[in-house]
């Protein structure tokens, strides 16, 4: 199976899995527009049409930081019509530094800290099963003079 996952907003990545093993990821400095999405996948060897999954970040202020579900939408690319998921940007966060550290790939308990700029800390746990549990906002967000 291949999954790619993309941020669109500010500071635009992607990354590909293919059977469960990254095989890439970038940033990409001028944001993601479908051609350079082709030409981008292209380069490493993939096709769009052999991407089996697609997950988008919807950014930082897409959907409540509690809010941990995907939402199915249509992704512009080239050729047939796909669809994505996409999830809000904590909920990426938090996957993003559950799935990378050694917890995850022991397959054990873990406390999450997620801690975005602007917004108040995060703590979530993750179960050796891979549910997620907010834990609760560790402060007050920071003032900005």
């Amino acid at each position: 199976m291949i999954i790619a996952g993309l941020r669109s907003a500010r500071g635009s990545s992607v990354a590909v899995i293919r059977d469960s093993i990254l095989a890439f990821g970038t940033d990409i400095d001028d944001g993601v527009e479908p051609d350079h999405m082709q030409r981008l996948l292209s380069d490493q060897r993939f096709e769009i049409d052999e991407v089996d999954a697609w997950a988008l970040d919807d950014g930082p202020d897409a959907r409540a930081d509690a809010d941990l579900t995907g939402v199915e939408r249509r992704l512009e690319l080239p050729g047939p019509s796909r669809s994505s998921t996409g999830y809000g940007h904590v909920a990426c966060q938090l996957a993003a530094a559950y799935c990378s550290s050694p917890f995850a790939a022991a397959g054990a308990p873990s406390l999450v800290l997620v801690w975005d700029s602007g917004r108040s800390p995060l703590l979530y746990h993750v179960d050796d099963a891979g549910k997620v549990e907010p834990g609760g906002t560790l402060a007050a967000p920071p003032t900005r003079p």
